[in-house]
C-alpha cells in the first residue's frame, strides 16, 4: 500500500497528477478512523496477549495509544507533504526553477513508498528486537527515495553510533553522520534539559531548565550539595540523522571514527516505593522506571548545532589558534541540508547555537531496585556480580539485562537492573520474585573463579568495559562474609 492513499482530500489539489502513483489520486483511505472501528468491534480478545495489554493498562488502553500512535505517525507523513510543497513554492517565488526537479522528485518517491515499510522505520509496527523509538542515518538526500542501505537504530545506540562525526561502514560504502535529517521543520525536536549533581552524580531531567530548577531547589535531593549553575545541560532527543557526503572519507584513519556508548542512569524518584528486606539487600520493583542515557562527545563538552540546516559536529578538544580563512571563522559552515533561503550559497545563512547540546534519550523500562545492607568496597563488583547470577538464574544473554548505579536517598548505594527491551519485557520482575536464587548463583559465581580479580567467566563483559579496572570479585566475596575485602 502507497503512502499516497492516506493523504486527505483537501492536501491533494496542489500535487499535480503526474506525480501520483498510478490510480491512487482518487484512492482515500481514512487508516485511523476505520482501523480504530475495526478494532473497538473486536468480539473477543486475543487472551493470550493479555499480559501486553495489562502492561498498558487494559484494552480500552491498549488501543486508545495504539489509536493515537498512529495518528501521529500519519500526521508526520502528511506534513513531509506539506513542508516540501511548500519548499516548491518558496523556489518558484525566488525563481530558482532548477531546484523544483528536486522537489518532484521528493514527492514522487514519497508518495509511492510503502506505508507499511515507512510505519515500521517510524516505531508504529514492530521490527527486529521491538525498538520504540527508531533513529535513522538518512544516507540520501531524499528520506523516502528507495535505497539498497537501510540504517536505523533504536535511539539509545543511535545517539552514540550516529552522533555528528561518528562514521558507519554499509555495503562497503563509509557513512559520516553530519547531523540532523528533517523533511519538515517541525522534525528538529526542541532541545530539553538535565542536571548532574557534581557530588553523587543523581541526574534529574525536564523540559526545560526553569520547570527543572522548580523540582531541584537549592540543594540535591540525595547528597544535599548545592546546585550548581554550572551542571544544566541541554540534550536534544533526535528523530533522524543525515550523512554528509562530503565529509572526509576518514579523517586520516585506517578505521572508521566511532564513539562510545554512554552510560544508563536511572532518574525516577522513589518515595511511592515499598522495599522488601532479603537476604542482605533491600529490593523493589518500578513498573515503569525511567531511565536516561546521552553523549556528549569528546571530553564531555558536547556538539554544536545549526537549527536551521541541522548541521552539528563535536566541540573539539583543544579550539584552533587561527582562523585564517572566512568559513574557518566561529559559527560559519557549510549547509547539511539545502533550504531555499541559502540562494546557491555554500554556506549556512546561520551560526551554531553559543551553546553546546548533548544527544540523548529518555525511556521507561521495568526496574529491579537493590540496595545493599552496607556499602561493598565496589558497588560495581557487587553489581556486576548480582547481574551475572541474575541472568544465569533466568537463562538468558547478559545483554537482555541493563545495569545502573547511584546513591540513594540518605546515603548508601542503589544498584538498578532493568529490562533492556524498550517498554520492558518483565524479566526483572521474575527476578525480583526469585532473588534468593540470584544471591545464591551471584555467590557461586564469585567463589568458584579462579581468577586474579575479575575476568569474563565472572564479571566482565563487553558493556562494562568503562569499569573493568575497577572490577573485583573479592570484593564481592568479602561483602558476602560481612567484611572489608583484604584481597586487593
Amino acid at each position: 500500500m502507497p503512502i499516497a492513499v492516506v493523504i486527505p482530500p483537501d492536501m491533494r489539489d496542489p500535487i499535480p497528477d503526474a506525480w501520483w502513483p498510478k490510480d491512487v489520486k482518487q484512492r482515500f483511505v481514512n487508516l485511523t478512523e476505520s482501523w480504530t472501528v475495526a478494532a473497538s468491534r473486536e468480539a473477543v480478545p486475543h487472551h493470550h496477549l493479555d499480559p501486553l495489554a495489562n502492561a498498558v493498562g487494559g484494552w480500552e488502553k491498549a488501543l486508545q495509544r495504539a489509536s493515537e500512535s498512529l495518528r501521529e505517525r500519519i500526521k508526520e507523513i502528511t506534513d513531509d507533504v506539506q513542508a516540501l510543497i511548500k519548499e516548491g513554492k518558496e523556489y518558484e517565488v525566488q525563481k530558482a526553477y532548477t531546484k523544483l526537479p528536486a522537489i518532484e522528485n521528493h514527492v514522487r518517491n514519497l508518495l509511492k513508498a510503502d506505508l507499511i515499510a515507512i510505519l515500521a522505520k517510524r516505531g508504529f509496527l514492530p521490527r527486529y528486537a521491538f525498538p520504540l523509538d527508531v533513529v535513522e542515518l538518512v544516507t540520501k538526500e531524499d528520506r523516502y527515495a528507495e535505497s539498497d542501505v537501510e540504517l536505523s537504530r533504536d535511539r539509545g545506540l543511535a545517539i552514540a553510533e550516529y552522533a555528528p562525526g561518528a562514521q558507519v561502514i554499509a555495503r562497503k560504502t563509509l557513512y559520516t553522520s553530519g547531523g540532523l535529517a528533517f523533511t519538515s521543520r517541525r522534525e528538529i525536536p526542541a532541545a530539553e534539559c538535565f542536571w548532574r549533581c557534581t557530588t553523587c552524580q543523581l541526574i534529574r531531567t525536564a523540559l526545560n531548565k526553569t520547570k527543572l530548577k522548580e523540582s531541584l531547589g537549592d540543594s540535591c535531593p540525595v547528597c544535599g550539595a548545592r546546585v550548581l549553575e554550572a551542571a544544566f545541560r541541554r540534550f536534544i532527543q533526535p528523530v533522524a540523522f543525515r550523512h554528509d557526503a562530503d565529509a572526509k572519507i576518514s579523517f586520516g584513519r585506517n578505521t572508521p571514527v566511532r564513539q562510545r556508548q554512554g552510560l544508563t542512569h536511572f532518574i525516577d524518584a522513589l518515595e511511592d516505593v515499598k522495599f522488601d528486606e532479603l537476604d542482605g539487600f533491600r529490593i523493589a520493583l518500578k513498573k515503569n522506571g525511567r531511565l536516561f542515557r546521552y553523549n556528549c562527545g569528546s571530553g564531555n563538552k558536547g556538539f554544536r548545532l545549526c537549527r536551521l540546516c541541522g548541521r552539528s559536529e563535536p566541540i573539539p578538544l583543544v579550539q584552533p589558534r587561527r582562523r585564517a580563512r572566512q568559513d574557518q571563522q566561529p559559527g560559519v559552515h557549510r549547509w547539511l541540508q539545502y533550504l531555499p533561503s541559502f540562494a546557491g550559497n555554500a554556506h549556512c545563512t546561520a551560526s551554531y547555537h553559543d551553546y553546546a547540546v548533548a544527544y540523548g534519550h529518555v525511556f521507561e523500562s521495568f526496574c529491579l531496585i537493590v540496595r545493599p545492607a552496607f556499602n561493598s568496597q565496589s558497588r560495581e563488583s557487587l553489581g556486576y556480580a548480582l547481574h551475572r547470577g541474575l541472568c544465569h538464574v533466568l537463562q538468558i544473554d547478559l545483554n537482555e539485562i541493563g545495569v545502573s548505579f547511584r546513591q540513594a536517598v540518605g546515603g548508601g548505594d542503589e544498584i538498578i537492573f532493568y529490562d533492556r527491551a524498550p517498554g520492558g519485557a518483565g524479566l526483572v520482575k521474575e527476578a525480583h520474585q526469585r532473588w534468593r536464587e540470584v544471591v545464591s548463583e551471584t555467590r557461586r559465581v564469585v567463589t568458584d573463579c579462579d581468577c586474579e580479580r575479575a575476568c569474563y567467566d565472572c564479571l566482565k563483559d563487553f558493556a562494562n568495559q568503562t569499569h573493568h579496572r575497577a572490577l573485583n570479585r573479592h570484593d564481592v566475596i568479602a561483602f558476602f562474609k560481612g567484611r572489608p575485602s583484604v584481597l586487593l
